[in-house]
């Protein structure tokens, strides 16, 4: 693994795939400095996702407040370097909140009850016809009735005509649904995580398994109730003597109670209808304008694909390299006019996060650095994306390790912490893992360019700060050609 001999000890079941969902081997996690990065164990890594099972007796706000001492005893034992404040600390959330992302939750619970709507219009529709029916059945409901037959058995055979009806339906409709599973995956982003560490499982994967089933059976079971119920309820209060007197049936087909009834009932399906029929032309305008908004890039004909070597051949200091050959190797195939990279493509959800400190200016207190964006890309980045420069210049082949840190900006930055006044020639470092993480490595603003749409669309527009990958970057990228 990673070129590091290593003896197989036991084998999982083929449904196991760990935490993420995705995983086919595990190794100890004190393996992991010879299998991924020296670093691993003595470094921070707080883009780990602990999990752990609450005793029965031991509740989630008892367990947070246990967590809560752990950041005090990390700081004492990782005192402030450079005399940059650093907060550590440890809580705990439910796994139903760590698996998918809160801003996708909305979303969803927004197309569940567009298809309870369906649902509900499929049971009024159905409703109306069953009415129609019962109306029709009056005589036989009649005689039943005059031979002795109670209300509450009538109602519960004409509800089990119903229930086997809507039993048929849902056996065919969890058929349709095993085939269409098939055909029909949900987007990434919406069975994600919360970030691109945060992975716990194959959460939101389209399936058939007993607890859908069992959930189809009580759809199944509430639309019977919801369609069948009223009809025959309607059915049981036959009039004996108007009833024998006509026994035709024909008068009580459109007046009467069966009549209001069925009009409450049209009245309502056209209701239901018109409440679909305006969310589906809300939904469309609202695609129109999120395929409208501009995200800062020409996407015309650029194409994106994700590396992720090994860690432990191509380390930080080693992946300039190997960006090098791989841009390299992509340019030289006929047809590409240029190629980037960058931890994330525009509107993507994996890019990298720091905080800012510009020189000249107090460090910021305890949680207080404002967070920005960290891009670390090629030199003809802004090209092959068509981001505008805006103000001064882009990177050039001599911005690469050795030569002075340089750092470009996009217009939401220079707004935001320089209130307009011309940026260039500022000098700003970052907190975290990269080499512009102190005073004495801090980088000098050469550009201004504009901004990218990153994360949701619906996110206010965030401050990035652009450095070459020559000068710092981690392997694992997204190619841009």
């Amino acid at each position: 693994m990673n070129g590091e001999l290593l003896s197989v000890i036991g084998v999982m079941p083929s449904s196991f795939a760990g935490l993420t969902g995705r995983a086919d081997l595990w190794v100890p996690e004190m393996m992991a400095p010879r299998v991924t990065y020296a670093e691993h164990l003595t470094t921070p890594q707080n883009f780990i996702s602990v999990v752990g099972r609450l005793r029965p007796t031991v509740t989630l706000e008892a367990a947070r407040a246990e967590l809560a001492v752990l950041g005090e005893r990390i700081a004492k034992a990782l005192p402030d370097e450079d005399d940059l404040p650093t907060q550590w600390s440890a809580t705990a959330i439910p796994l139903s909140e760590a698996r998918i992302d809160g801003g996708n939750r909305r979303a969803v619970l927004f197309l569940l009850g567009a298809v309870s709507f369906l649902l509900l219009l499929a049971c009024v529709n159905v409703a109306g016809v069953g009415l129609a029916h019962a109306i029709a059945r009056k005589q036989e409901v009649t005689v039943r009735l005059a031979l002795g037959a109670g209300r509450g058995r009538l109602i519960r055979q004409l509800m089990t005509e119903s229930a086997l009806i809507g039993l048929l339906a849902g056996t065919l409709g969890s058929l349709a649904a095993a085939f269409l599973i098939i055909l029909v995956r949900a987007p990434a982003p919406v069975a994600g995580p919360t970030n691109m560490w945060g992975t716990l499982g194959d959460f939101a994967v389209i399936r058939l398994d007993p607890r859908v089933l069992l959930f189809s059976l009580a759809a199944t079971i509430t639309a019977v109730i919801l369609s069948g119920l009223v009809p025959a309820i309607h059915a049981s209060r036959a009039d004996l003597a108007s009833e024998l007197r006509d026994r035709s049936g024909a008068a009580a087909v459109g007046s009467g109670a069966g009549g209001r009834l069925q009009s409450v009932l049209v009245v309502a399906e056209i209701a239901v209808a018109l409440v679909l029929s305006i969310g589906a032309g809300l939904l469309f305008t609202s695609l129109r304008r999120l395929q409208a908004t501009p995200i800062g890039v020409d996407p015309t004909n650029v194409l994106t694909f994700r590396i992720q070597p090994s860690d432990v051949q191509y380390g930080v200091a080693a992946a300039p390299a190997l960006l090098d050959r791989v841009i390299a190797a992509v340019e030289a195939v006929p047809g590409v006019l240029s190629a980037t990279v960058d931890a994330c493509a525009p509107a993507g959800t994996s890019c990298a996060n720091s905080t800012l400190y510009v020189i000249g200016r107090p460090v910021p207190g305890l949680g207080q650095a404002p967070p920005v964006q960290r891009h670390y890309i090629g030199p003809d980045h802004f090209k092959t994306l068509g981001i505008p420069v805006v103000r001064g210049r882009v990177f050039e082949a001599g911005d690469r390790a050795g030569s002075p840190r340089v750092v470009i900006i996009n217009e939401t930055a220079a707004r935001r912490f320089w209130l307009g006044a011309n940026p260039l020639g500022e000098r700003v470092w970052f907190g975290g893992g990269s080499n512009f993480d102190r005073p004495d490595s801090s980088g000098v603003i050469v550009g201004v360019v504009g901004d990218v749409a990153y994360g949701s669309l619906e996110r206010e527009q965030v401050a990035s700060f652009y450095t070459p990958y020559r000068q710092f970057t981690y392997p694992f990228r997204t190619v841009m050609v």
